[in-house]
């Protein structure tokens, strides 16, 4: 090591413990100098002590830019963690968002499939309403139907359209949780500004569905007015009046102000906010008109078809018949026949479109409260979906139509059959036959019925039997009888409706809300293959304690069925399985009815013969105490009139006392006492009207 190198290294060791030394270890002056008398023996300048005087200057000031550097330098890596890490957490915050927006994104999506995939829009519309409220964030989602306005059921004996008026009106059937005070609730017809979608005026204007022009007006509407005095009277309301005349286009109308409309209708208090109404309304096929005319269609379908077929066959038997005598002339030498060869002309055999019937539906969205309008992508939202809901709800109506057409053409090829087997004539003698086979049995060998009411009674228990034999036996009824539960609705409801009523289905679970019409998408879930083993298992007869709902009454329900009395044809030849159905029932609920007033009948005769033995037992009882009386009397006075020819008094007493136990057993055997029948009561039969008979 050579000397400079040992100065720059060395240190000053100071072993005292001055505080001057103290501080020069502390600051490490030592190691400065060092290096600098290092520097100086290298250099050997020619002044020493201003070279190291300089030197030591300079190394100050290096060292402060060092520490400057430095300073600076953490400064800056500082500053760019920080940007680093604000980049990080602002890129993860928009990741988050970016996720969030996908979610609702895909949400809304996945919603709109399931609308398109939806099989019972009036089960999930509700459903539908607040998923709508939530994705546009409004106050408010809530459809109406333009129909005859209702009435509450008042009697259970109310026919299946007596809740219906005459008058027609908007009102509330499907809304989002938040209103359901709005339910069955009407807009009276001149109310409000929705009636504009139902009834467009001249002056209206069109608006694109997915080009919205937001200077329409409404509000949520209601029962007290709004008339605020600056209202903007001539603020025009933009309605579509394409009446949905293609998929793209939806009648509106929209109000950005709801609180400056006077004509404003709310259900609840005025609150600041927009109002959008859409025309859901869309053509049904869930009705009976549309389902004739389905199946008419379909029949002259498959009958223009084989037309066609039978033109062409007897076209190709032509062109074969040319073909021939052509060879056999072009054989002989002869002149061959003129007429040319020609292609068979295929029409095409297109399929009709069947009827349908307008359903009216107003679809409403409001931000009541917020103070806010919708915004664009609210309302092409909205748009996309009240589109979805309409079409995919038509389209369902149509598929379940054309499987209703396909399940009716199987019953009715059924039918025929049926018709065929079972003609009135057969009918008759086929059940005469059972009849005759049921007295022969070994039930009535020895016990032969004598009794021509009782007998006519087993007679019609037979011909029950008879026909619900028929209907457990043979494939072919049963399965139109279980073929109907894969309607969408049937005819003759009231004869469906009674007969589950008749074996005891509550009529909430199979009628309308508060009405009493049968609303076959319930009371479908009943008809099954028990319906048939209950009304097997019914017995018309005896007691049957225990009420039953009123509708259930045996009275009512055969008055409701006679109604069919003058339609029997029409059902016949809509289903023989109906007819015999409906026979079954008038049959069985005469027996019943019978049974009823036949029990009364010999219940009322041993109570009044009961009570003639009363009354004859009491006259007895007074006749004989009246005897005995008179009796007593007649003997005291033969005796007075005795006494006073014999003086022996002793001896007339003994001889002249009343004999009261040998007249009263001789008057009892003269006039034997009468026998009281047991009392007897009523049977109970619940199931009937008893004050009806």
């Amino acid at each position: 090591m050579d000397f400079a190198e040992y100065l720059k290294n060395f240190k000053f060791d100071y072993t005292s413990s001055h505080p001057d030394i103290e501080y020069l270890n502390k600051v490490k002056v030592s190691h400065t100098i060092s290096r600098g008398l290092a520097e100086l023996y290298k250099i050997q300048p020619k002044n020493p002590t201003t070279f190291l005087a300089n030197w030591l200057l300079n190394e100050s000031r290096s060292s402060e830019i060092i520490k400057q550097f430095e300073e600076n330098k953490k400064i800056k890596e500082d500053i760019k963690n920080h940007y680093d890490i604000t980049k990080t957490k602002r890129e993860e915050e928009a990741k988050l968002i970016q996720e969030h927006q996908d979610k609702i994104q895909r949400e809304k999506e996945n919603f709109i499939e399931k609308v398109k995939s939806c099989t019972d829009f009036e089960d999930n519309m509700n459903y539908f309403c607040e998923e709508l409220k939530k994705f546009v964030n409004a106050t408010g989602v809530y459809v109406s139907i333009y129909d005859k306005k209702r009435k509450n059921l008042i009697s259970e004996d109310d026919d299946e359209n007596s809740h219906l008026l005459e008058e027609k009106a908007l009102r509330y059937i499907y809304f989002c949780n938040d209103h359901q005070f709005m339910k069955n609730k009407y807009l009276e017809a001149g109310n409000g500004i929705t009636y504009k979608l139902i009834f467009p005026g001249e002056e209206t204007t069109v608006v694109d569905g997915d080009n919205i022009n937001l200077n329409n007006n409404q509000g949520d509407e209601n029962i007290s007015n709004q008339n605020p005095e600056n209202a903007e009277q001539n603020n025009p309301i933009e309605v579509d009046s394409s009446r949905m005349t293609s998929e793209h286009n939806l009648a509106k109308i929209y109000e950005k102000e709801v609180v400056m409309r006077p004509e404003m209708k709310f259900f609840r208090e005025p609150r600041l906010g927009c109002y959008l109404a859409l025309d859901m309304s869309y053509l049904s096929s869930l009705n009976n008109d549309s389902l004739v005319s389905a199946i008419n269609n379909f029949i002259e379908l498959r009958s223009n078809i084989a037309a066609q077929g039978e033109r062409r066959r007897q076209h190709d038997l032509r062109m074969a018949e040319l073909q021939k005598e052509r060879m056999e002339a072009s054989a002989s030498g002869s002149n061959p026949n003129e007429e040319l060869f020609e292609n068979f002309n295929e029409e095409p055999v297109k399929l009709q479109d069947f009827n349908k019937i307008e359903k009216k539906l107003i679809i409403s969205i409001d931000t009541l409260g917020q103070d806010r309008e919708f915004s664009e992508e609210e309302n092409k939202l909205i748009h996309r979906i009240v589109r979805a809901i309409k079409l995919t709800w038509e389209k369902l109506e149509e598929k379940l139509l054309l499987k209703d057409r396909d399940v009716k053409i199987e019953i009715d090829n059924i039918n025929r059959i049926l018709n065929e087997m079972y003609t009135y004539d057969k009918l008759i003698l086929e059940e005469d036959k059972f009849i005759k086979e049921h007295f022969d049995s070994e039930q009535f060998k020895d016990n032969q019925i004598k009794d021509e009411k009782l007998k006519q009674i087993e007679t019609e228990l037979t011909k029950a039997k008879f026909i619900m034999k028929s209907f457990l036996d043979d494939e072919n009824i049963e399965t139109i009888f279980l073929k109907y539960a894969e309607l969408e609705f049937v005819q003759f409801d009231s004869l469906f409706q009674n007969i589950l009523y008749f074996i005891g289905v509550k009529n909430r679970d199979i009628n309308e809300e508060n009405t009493n019409k049968l609303e076959w998408k319930k009371a479908k879930k009943f008809w099954n293959i028990k319906v048939l083993e209950k009304l097997r298992d019914y017995s018309p007869i005896g007691p049957k304690p225990g009420k039953v709902n009123p509708y259930s009454y045996i009275n009512r329900i055969i008055n409701n069925l006679e109604n069919f009395s003058t339609r029997r044809e029409e059902i016949r030849a809509e289903s023989f399985v109906l007819d015999r159905l409906l026979e079954f029932m008038l049959l069985t609920l005469k027996i019943r009815r019978d049974d009823i007033i036949n029990r009364r009948e010999e219940i009322s005769e041993l109570m009044e013969k009961r009570n003639i033995a009363i009354l004859s037992h009491k006259e007895r009882e007074e006749r004989r105490s009246r005897d005995l009386e008179e009796a007593r009397n007649s003997f005291t006075a033969n005796r007075n009139i005795d006494n006073a020819d014999d003086d022996d008094d002793q001896n007339y007493q003994e001889v002249q006392e009343f004999n009261e136990e040998e007249f009263l057993k001789k008057w009892d055997e003269e006039n034997p006492q009468i026998e009281i029948p047991e009392e007897v009561f009523y049977h109970e039969d619940g199931d009937y009207e008893i004050e009806k008979l």
